[in-house]
């Protein structure tokens, strides 16, 4: 070492120092060891056998390999050899340490560089431990462990013999050698027995690992192989097929692996090209025992059977796990790549899988599966014919798409439907895609469709209202088919249409489907749906064709007839709800040069409205418009073409083109656009009360208009603030107070001052004067309505007062509703309101005298809103018309109401609360005479005495309380009445503030 760089001295002394130290550690171990194998019964001393072996291994893995050299190994491995010599009459445990510390051995000291009489002794050696003598099936290991411990034995074993004939550059020992090919075969042989009797995965696992780098790194000759081939595949089937195990994924991974990477050695298109043209020996020596001649017939017999295998193992392609589905994906690609001749009758089943990964979860899958398709789109060799493959298959699953999409599996429609999707993908625009038969296809997939009913979706009356700023759904509801339910294969099939119409066979099945559409029929409807799609996919791809542009045009006028013709649904639900989604694929297509059909579409789409089924895809379709228009929002679709809605209603209504549909349908409109179209329905307002004089007989129709007419009214008071009305008590209590602040600061002045000027004190009378004026002043600030709008809102409360005697209560009931909503609204004129109350108070008035109490409840709010809105001119009306009625229901309550106190919804207990209600307000905002006033307190105080209902009563109390500021001591003194006791002072929070001279 003299003659050696100091670095490589250093090195060479630091190994040095850790061998001896790694000798120094097993000498004492091996000594003990040797000591009990050389002692006279060695087998007798098991538990001492079993310690010094397993400080053995301990020791072996505390060391570094790489200090370890064929010496030491040889070393080791000497105490070793009496144990091996007796290993039948060895225990389990003993045996695997024993082979874990051999495992050791192989791995460290005899990795490379060793004599290969050595590798072939050792290989001998455990073959024999795994298997027992040949055909004898004696076998001395019985644990698992055992059983992995050998495995993994044999696997370092041909690591080893691989390393160190490419690192000594021999002969492959396990090729080569003719006189190992027996024992060779009876590993493999025993490997196999083990792989299909076990039950432990992770020694199968390792079986398969093992016996995959013995074919493929250390044998890898096809000839060798073949002979192994049909027990390989066998057992693999067999563990494949076992349910215990298909939820072990590694397993099944190993074990697919190792079948396909075999099969692709022994069946290569290579040699079989190489036999077809005589360039391959045949080998007829007698000393090529253990090998198989391929020959053709060879070739023709095993690709049968390999077919048969395949087909039972790969209906695992669609396992839970991504880490399987790549292992399919694997074993297809290859074997498409390098057996496409020699298993061509599986090429179908291989593409079919590759194809299905092409729409897999797992994203790393799906750009494997597309970019091996992507590199086979060539018109020549290998290319050429997986593409007239994907052919023929895509053929076969169009034919079976109605058996299969028709069955309950969801697994298999997906992969029928992934499969054809991935076929078109890859055929594209070519003339293959185009030898495929449109008719065929287009009468298949009609015929897979069959759709149920549209569900209704509950939604409320009032329809969403959006800004131009807020996301909205644009998606239609989803059809549902009566064999298809799952979401997934909905997704799927949808997918396909739109890919189909984006191919170059896109065209001609939709103009298949535009001839289907003439006639009402389930055909019709699915060809309706399948066109759609189909022009959306085509639209998608290439919106300037002009071959789909008039389709879609074409479309576009069947379904503006069809909805022309067609304004009850009856029964074509399903056919109406297709004709819009082509009126919002017309408006997609051309734009803002769709706006001059909006004349005769926009009353077309919100016809359907009312309908509960249809009602979402309407308003879809309106969401559509305006956004393929350019609209903000729906409301701004609306307001701007109203004239186009109006005119459409006013001649429907002029012309009496009557239908119960009509007024729903405005309804609708109203509700969406919001308060803004109001001003443009005048003329329809005067049209709908023209149809209700001709047509008041009519009670649902009668109703129907409204119901229109009361949404223009809440429309209208909904999105405005309506002006805000002051009470008689708080504008008289401020007056008042305001004019005696003022009185009194004129005495303070006066007092304090011995000479008053005349003019100061004229100016400040002025003053005074001017406070009371303003304080006397009711008038409201200026309201922000459109005055078109209040205009309509007093047109309908006029012409509606003609209609309180009609012969529906539900009719009555609703007129008065409405009135009392529109009031507040009308306050904003004086001059005009007060003229439209004395017009509507008589029929008003008249209907506290109903038979229907429901009715007479109505009439009292609405009297009391009267009262709220127009002040002291109803006190003459109220006193003279309301209040004897009113005090006969009092008196007839009286006796009747403690019958029915704990129902709160009993005819009794809604009369007095509307009651007490009409005249707290009329209390609170109109004038009461003292004679009034006494009537009201006596009548009201007589139900103090009563226990009423919860809400009656806290409306009593606020009642008595209104009565209580008119005249606090009157109230005061009649309570005390009825109580038999008086107080003796009385009023004493008023007299508290008054200051007597």
């Amino acid at each position: 070492m003299t003659g050696l760089p100091s670095e490589l001295q250093t090195l060479a002394s630091n190994f040095a120092q850790r061998r001896s130290e790694a000798f120094q550690k097993l000498r004492p171990i091996c000594v003990e060891l040797s000591n009990l194998t050389l002692s006279a019964s060695p087998i007798q001393n098991h538990k001492e056998l079993v310690l010094v072996l397993s400080n053995l291994l301990q020791t072996l893995q505390s060391i570094d390999k790489s200090v370890f050299d064929q010496k030491l190994g040889d070393y080791v491995f000497f105490p070793f050899s009496n144990l091996l010599r007796q290993r039948n009459d060895l225990g389990d445990r003993e045996l695997e340490l024993l082979l874990r510390c051999l495992d050791y051995l192989i791995g460290s000291a005899w990795s490379r560089g060793t004599p290969e009489e050595l590798y072939r002794q050792l290989f001998l050696l455990v073959t024999f431990i795994l298997g027992g003598s040949p055909g004898k099936n004696n076998s001395v290991l019985k644990s698992e462990d055992s059983k992995l411990a050998v495995v993994k034995c044999l696997q370092t074993l041909f690591r080893a013999v691989k390393a160190s004939s490419i690192h000594q550059n021999t002969r492959n020992l396990f090729v080569e050698d003719i006189k190992i090919w027996p024992a060779l075969g009876h590993c493999v042989v025993s490997l196999l027995d083990l792989l299909v009797q076990e039950s432990f995965p992770v020694l199968k696992q390792e079986i398969c690992h093992t016996i995959s780098f013995l074919y493929i790194e250390t044998i890898s000759d096809g000839d060798i192989l073949a002979a192994f081939l049909p027990g390989t595949v066998s057992a693999i089937c067999k563990v494949l097929q076992a349910e215990n195990f298909t939820r072990h994924s590694d397993l099944i991974c190993a074990a697919i692996r190792l079948l396909y990477k075999t099969t692709a050695v022994c069946l290569s298109d290579k040699h079989y090209a190489d036999i077809k043209n005589g360039q391959s020996p045949v080998v007829n020596s007698p000393d090529t025992v253990g090998i198989v001649n391929r020959t053709e017939q060879w070739f023709e017999a095993s690709k049968g059977q390999i077919k048969i295998a395949l087909g039972t193992i790969y209906t695992l392609r669609s396992h839970i796990h991504s880490a399987v589905r790549l292992a399919y994906f694997e074993m297809s690609r290859t074997l498409l790549e390098d057996c496409h001749q020699t298993l061509k009758h599986c090429s179908d089943m291989f593409l079919q899988t590759i194809m299905q990964y092409t729409l897999d979860p797992d994203v790393n899958l799906q750009k494997e599966s597309k970019k091996f398709l992507s590199s086979l789109h060539v018109e020549s060799g290998f290319g050429a014919l997986v593409k007239s493959s994907v052919q023929q298959s895509c053929y076969n699953w169009v034919m079976s798409m109605p058996r299969i999409l028709s069955g309950q599996d969801e697994n298999s429609k997906q992969s029928v439907l992934t499969n054809v999707i991935t076929a078109v993908d890859f055929l594209g625009n070519s003339a293959s895609m185009n030898l495929i038969s449109v008719e065929l296809l287009a009468q298949n997939l009609r015929s897979s469709l069959k759709f149920d009913k549209i569900r209704s979706i509950q939604t409320s009356n009032q329809l969403i209202i959006t800004d131009g700023n807020e996301k909205v759904d644009l998606s239609y509801q989803r059809f549902e088919l009566e064999y298809i339910n799952d979401k997934d294969t909905l997704n799927i099939l949808g997918q396909l249409i739109s890919q189909l119409g984006a191919s170059s066979i896109g065209l001609g099945l939709s103009r298949i489907y535009l001839s289907d559409i003439g006639h009402e029929s389930q055909q019709s409807v699915s060809s309706l749906w399948l066109l759609i799609h189909l022009l959306e996919g085509g639209l998608k791809a290439d919106p300037s064709d002009p071959e789909f542009r008039l389709l879609i045009l074409d479309l576009y006028n069947q379904s503006s007839i069809f909805l022309s013709e067609n304004s009850s649904p009856d029964n074509s639900e399903l056919t109406i709800c297709l004709h819009l989604q082509s009126i919002s694929l017309a408006s997609k297509l051309l734009g803002s040069d769709f706006e001059t059909e909006l004349v005769q579409v926009l009353y077309l789409v919100t016809q359907y409205l009312p309908n509960s089924v249809i009602r979402s895809f309407s308003h879809t379709t309106l969401h559509h418009l305006s956004v393929n228009l350019g609209y903000p929002s729906i409301q701004s679709l609306l307001i701007k073409n109203a004239d186009y809605l109006v005119n459409a209603v006013s001649l429907r209504l002029n012309c009496f083109d009557i239908t119960p549909n009509v007024p729903m349908v405005f309804l609708g409109v109203i509700r969406i656009a919001g308060p803004a179209i109001i001003p443009y329905l005048e003329d329809v307002v005067d049209s709908i009360f023209g149809v209700l004089d001709g047509y008041h007989g009519y009670f649902k129709l009668v109703e129907s208009f409204f119901v229109v007419l009361e949404g223009i009214v809440n429309e209208v008071a909904k999105n405005v603030d309506a002006p805000r009305i002051e009470t008689r008590e708080s504008l008289l209590h401020d007056g008042v107070c305001k004019e005696i602040r003022a009185f009194a600061r004129l005495l303070e002045r006066m007092r304090n001052e011995q000479h008053v000027d005349p003019e100061s004190l004229s100016n400040d009378m002025e003053a005074i004067e001017e406070t009371e004026v303003e304080s006397m002043d009711i008038s409201t600030p200026p309201c922000t309505l459109h005055s078109t709008s209040i205009d309509i809102v007093r047109k309908i409360v006029d012409k509606s007062q003609y209609f309180l005697t009609h012969q529906s209560s539900t009719l009555r009931y609703r007129l008065l509703h409405l009135i009392s909503s529109a009031l507040p609204l009308l306050t904003t004129a004086e001059k005009q309101l007060l003229p439209l109350i004395n017009a509507i108070w008589p029929p008003v008035v008249s209907r506290l005298k109903d038979d229907e109490s429901h009715v007479v409840v109505e009439a009292l709010l609405t009297l009391g809103k009267l009262c709220l809105v127009s002040k002291d001119f109803m006190s003459v009306r109220f006193e003279e018309s309301a209040w004897p009625v009113i005090k006969n229901y009092l008196k007839e309550l009286r006796g009747n109401v403690v019958r029915d106190k704990s129902n709160p919804y009993a005819r009794q207990s809604r009369l007095l609360f509307a009651i007490f209600e009409t005249l707290e307000m009329a209390l609170k905002n109109i004038r009461v005479l003292d004679k009034l006033f006494d009537e009201i307190l006596d009548a009201v105080c007589q139900f103090g005495e009563i226990t009423l209902v919860n809400q009656v009563q806290q409306k009593l109390d606020r009642l008595i309380e209104a009565l209580r500021i008119i005249n606090a001591d009157a109230v005061w003194l009649e309570k005390s009445i009825r109580s038999r006791s008086i107080c003796a002072t009385p009023c004493k929070d008023i007299c508290d503030n008054i200051i007597f001279a």
